[in-house]
């Protein structure tokens, strides 16, 4: 491995990494994300709503009883009116509230139920969510499993620090390896990846795309089948997720953003770790509802219980006030007294659980970097912490 850097230099660039992560993990809650926004300049190709694909059924149904239906119509109407305000919710797509086993909001704006979104780096937790299942099945060891073994055709090449660093560290972002994209010359990324390691392993907490994609190449490796291929059979066909026809453009394709499902892969055809998989919002939140239901879905066991406990409590402390990282989930400061946890990928994606509340909360924002909009990701926290979250306490 390279040369510890000297104290100084150290102390800058991990305040740089933490002034940039800081940019897009919250203020409300301390893990929500602020960077990206969105605008009122016209969404990307292929997300206006189709008149012959425009609705879904509703993944739970409505309330039974009149007391749950008085209560369910009364938070719709107020978000209804919340959301409708242009200044602060251009740009937002899709909003699901699940709560107490029946849905209770569901809205599209600017888009539909049937259009598929990069979900960034919610696909981190869907990489997290497959080495589960592999560890389960016996295809990987543990999560106490080195890089050497589980990488072996580039053990040769690896330094002793990386051939050491774990699963584990991958997965709760302590690996040392830092988060700048592979060369863009780089024919193989998991070569170049692996050449990136800056930090001793366990030592900081460093968010890194880079990370996940190690574990997405461990993946293949330890399946011998496609990242996608293994998702299909494990997840998504389990959970009546559509992946076929599936588009996988480079990471740098413009198509990475357009319509239909996609999961983006390396110049090696290994689907992305860290980002660049395409799905629906009632997607996103059947994934959190196979969380809140500990891996099991329509009395099938999808993800294993134990694996569902752990990726999403507390592993490290991510330095952020109240921010604490799983296994490639963030776990959140209770909110109200109630543990919870979530995936969140740039601009404003976002899977959240509240198991105590049996509440799931899903929403997708369209990011413009070039012209954010610095409203709609706290004003939408804000209405999460003060409308939706308080009206399901038990």
């Amino acid at each position: 491995m390279a040369d510890r850097e000297s104290p100084p230099r150290e102390r800058r660039r991990r305040a740089k990494t933490l002034a940039s992560r800081a940019a897009w993990v919250a203020s409300a809650l301390a893990l929500a994300l602020l960077a990206g926004g969105c605008t009122a300049t016209s969404a990307p190709e292929g997300t206006e709503p189709s008149a012959s694909q425009a609705t879904l059924a509703p993944l739970l149904p409505p309330a039974a009883s009149q007391a749950d239906l008085s209560v369910d119509q009364g938070l719709a109407a107020a978000l209804d009116e919340e959301f409708a305000s242009d200044k602060y919710y251009a740009g937002l797509r899709s909003v699901i509230v699940l709560a107490q086993g029946r849905t209770v909001y569901e809205r599209y704006f600017g888009s539909a139920a049937t259009d598929y979104h990069q979900i960034y780096s919610v696909t981190k937790s869907v990489i997290s969510t497959l080495i589960g299942v592999a560890i389960a099945e016996g295809a990987i060891s543990s999560v106490d499993a080195t890089l050497a073994e589980l990488l072996p055709d580039y053990a040769k090449d690896m330094t002793p620090a990386v051939a050491r660093t774990t699963l584990d560290q991958l997965l709760t972002m302590m690996g040392g390896f830092t988060d700048e994209d592979p060369e863009p010359t780089a024919t193989d990324w998991v070569a170049d990846i692996l050449g990136k390691q800056t930090d001793e392993p366990g030592e900081y907490w460093t968010y890194s795309s880079n990370s996940a994609h190690l574990a997405s190449a461990i993946l293949v490796e330890a399946t011998g089948m496609p990242v996608l291929d293994y998702a299909r059979a494990k997840l998504f066909d389990p959970l009546g997720i559509p992946s076929t026809p599936a588009a996988q453009p480079a990471p740098d394709d413009p198509d990475v953003d357009n319509a239909g499902f996609g999961w983006a892969a390396d110049p090696q055809g290994i689907n992305v770790g860290g980002y660049g998989l395409r799905l629906r919002a009632q997607d996103m939140a059947k994934i959190g509802l196979l969380y809140l239901n500990n891996g099991l879905w329509q009395g099938q066991q999808v993800v294993p219980a134990d694996w569902t406990h752990t990726a999403t409590t507390q592993h490290h402390d991510m330095g952020y006030d109240g921010g604490t990282y799983g296994y490639l989930w963030f776990a959140l400061s209770k909110i109200d007294g109630d543990p919870a946890f979530q995936a969140m990928g740039y601009g404003g994606q976002v899977i959240r659980v509240i198991p105590a509340r049996e509440l799931v909360f899903v929403y997708q924002v369209w990011p413009d970097p070039e012209h954010p909009n610095p409203f709609t990701i706290p004003r939408i926290e804000r209405t999460f912490t003060e409308l939706i979250a308080p009206t399901y306490k038990t």
